[in-house]
């Protein structure tokens, strides 16, 4: 839903009556921010939640080993150690943490430029340029939202290619050395 009116925007803007168009627009503004809202909402919980699971599962290693339980059931060392893995590689593969703060502050950052808006603050005073310029500062602040997340997926994925070639000089430097 929300996509689709975002294809109209255009349309918003350039047929109706003024009134009309701001009506849809302020609407459409609602939904931008109950989307962000309803995202950063999911993305936090479920961060919370495998967080919670990974320490968990890897708190009960020692409590296992401290009541003597491990000759027992060593293979749940294996199973918490790997859940624990699991976990945390499934918090980094759909980035849980930067979406909820990404989605969080574009939510409050468009609730903020609504209510400018609503009472007229600065830069929304002149009454003829205002729905303008609102629009233009919505449109602004999805526009970077959509940029920051292409940073941030840039900016892990250098990091992972600058630890793997860290490794990758250590095993030669280790091979060098065996040869040597």
């Amino acid at each position: 839903m929300l996509f689709e009116e975002q294809k109209n925007i255009d349309l918003y803007l350039m047929h109706g009556s003024p009134e009309t168009r701001e009506q849809e627009y302020n609407e459409t503004v609602k939904n931008y921010i109950r989307y962000y809202h309803i995202r950063s909402r999911w993305c936090k919980n479920n961060y919370y939640f495998l967080s919670v699971a990974k320490i968990f599962a890897l708190a009960l290693i020692p409590v296992l080993q401290a009541i003597n339980k491990l000759q027992e059931y060593g293979w749940l060392v294996v199973a918490l150690s790997g859940g624990g893995l699991l976990v945390d590689s499934l918090i980094s593969l759909f980035h849980l943490k930067e979406k909820w703060q990404l989605y969080r502050k574009t939510c409050t950052v468009i609730g903020a430029e609504q209510r400018k808006y609503a009472a007229r603050c600065e830069p929304y005073q002149e009454e003829e340029t205002a729905f303008g310029t609102y629009v233009k500062n919505v449109e602004d602040i999805i526009s970077d939202e959509s940029r920051r997340w292409s940073n941030t997926v840039s900016e892990n994925k250098e990091k992972k290619e600058k630890a793997e070639k860290g490794h990758k000089k250590k095993r030669q430097e280790q091979t060098d050395e065996e040869d040597g």
